[in-house]
C-alpha cells in the first residue's frame, strides 16, 4: 500500500548513502570568465524563483560575475533542467530543481541522464506544501474533502505544476489509498495552478505556505491540510494529513544543479558560496524563516547520496502515477 510504503521507504531515504562519481578536477580556464545564469525550470510565480532571485545579489558579489535568473517553463521542469543536461563543460550554468528529479525517470523517456547529465551542487531548503481549497468549496479540512469526493467520485478536480509532478503524485496518491476519484488538472507550474484555484477553474492545489497565507487571509482560499509531522506557525489550527488520516510524510526539497560534465572545482566553488548565503542571517529571515522552510545546505556528495537512496521512494510514488492510468505523452 502507498501509505506503509512512501513512509517507510521515506524513512530508509534519510538514512542511506551511495558514493558518487564527479568530473575531474582540473580546469581549463578560470571560473567565472562570464555571467552566471540559474534557470529556474517554472514560471515566476512558483516557490522556486524567489529562492533563485534571492541567491543573485550574494551569489554576484562573491563570484565577481552577474548572475541571471531566467524562467524556462515546460513539461513538468524538463525543458529548464535541460539547460544544465546540455551545457558542456560549462559551469556557468545552473538549475533549480526539486525532489521530482528523481521521480520523473520513472515516468517518462526523458532528454537527459540524471547521474551522467546532472551535477549536484546543494539542496537548498526543505518545504512543507499545503492542499487549498477554493473558498467556496463545501468543505473545510481534508477529512471533510474526501467524505466530500467520496460521495461526489470524479467532482473535484486538482490542479498540479505538471504531469507526473510532486503534486500529481500527491493526488493519485490519495485517490490509490483512500478510493476516491479527484481528477488531475495539469498546469505549467503552481503559480498558474494557484491561479486556476483562485478563479475557481479547480477546486485545489498545493501551493508553499507563504505564497498560499495572504491569499487565506483575504479569504480567497481554505488551507486543507499541512504536510509533515507537525502544525506550522502559518496556519496553527491546520491539521496535518496525518492528524487527518492519511499517512503522507515526503520530504519535499528544492536544490540546484549543475551540468554534469562540469569542472568538480567549479561545482565545489559553487557550493561554498550558495551554502554560505543561504545560511546567512539575511537571507534565512527573508526566504527561509519567512516561507517556513527548513534550510540544508548540503555538500555535492551529500546531495548526490541522498538522491541515490531517494530512488527507492521515487519508484514508489512513480508506480502510483501510472497505476492512475497515466501515459507520458
Amino acid at each position: 500500500m502507498v501509505r506503509s510504503t512512501v513512509v517507510s521507504t521515506a524513512a530508509l531515504a534519510l538514512g542511506l548513502g551511495v558514493a558518487v562519481g564527479f568530473p575531474g578536477s582540473s580546469m581549463a580556464q578560470v571560473f567565472p570568465s562570464k555571467p552566471i545564469t540559474i534557470v529556474v525550470p517554472f514560471p515566476a510565480g512558483g516557490p522556486q524563483d524567489p529562492l533563485a532571485r534571492g541567491l543573485q545579489p550574494g551569489l554576484s558579489k562573491a563570484m565577481g560575475q552577474p548572475v541571471i535568473v531566467e524562467n524556462r517553463a515546460g513539461a513538468t521542469g524538463i525543458v529548464g533542467m535541460n539547460a544544465c543536461a546540455t551545457a558542456g563543460t560549462d559551469a556557468h550554468i545552473l538549475c533549480t530543481v526539486s525532489n521530482d528529479l528523481t521521480v520523473l525517470p520513472y515516468l517518462m523517456e526523458l532528454p537527459f541522464n540524471i547521474d551522467r547529465d546532472h551535477a549536484p551542487v546543494t539542496q537548498l531548503v526543505a518545504i512543507r506544501p499545503v492542499l487549498m481549497a477554493s473558498s467556496s468549496s463545501p468543505f473545510n479540512n481534508f477529512r471533510e474533502m474526501i467524505a466530500y469526493a467520496k460521495s461526489n467520485p470524479g467532482k473535484l478536480n486538482f490542479g498540479s505544476f505538471g504531469e507526473g509532478g510532486g503534486a500529481h503524485q500527491m493526488v493519485e496518491a490519495i485517490n490509490q489509498e483512500l478510493g476516491t476519484k479527484i481528477v488531475h488538472i495539469p498546469y505549467k507550474g503552481s503559480g498558474p495552478a494557484l491561479q486556476a484555484v483562485l478563479a475557481n477553474e479547480v477546486n485545489m492545489a498545493v501551493a508553499v505556505p507563504n505564497i498560499a497565507l495572504p491569499h487565506a487571509k483575504a479569504g480567497k482560499i481554505k488551507v486543507l491540510a499541512v504536510n509533515g509531522t507537525s502544525r506550522i506557525g502559518a496556519f496553527p489550527d491546520v491539521g496535518t494529513y496525518m492528524e487527518q488520516g492519511f499517512n503522507l510524510n515526503i520530504r519535499n526539497w528544492f536544490g540546484v544543479v549543475a551540468s554534469g560534465r562540469a569542472p568538480r572545482d567549479a561545482i565545489n566553488r559553487i557550493n561554498r558560496e550558495i551554502v554560505s548565503i543561504i545560511k546567512s542571517p539575511e537571507f534565512m529571515d527573508k526566504y527561509v524563516h519567512a516561507f517556513y522552510y527548513d534550510v540544508i545546505g548540503n555538500t555535492p556528495e551529500e546531495m548526490a547520496d541522498f538522491m541515490k537512496a531517494d530512488r527507492t521512494v521515487a519508484e514508489v510514488l512513480a508506480k502510483v502515477v501510472k497505476d492512475s492510468g497515466f501515459k507520458a505523452q
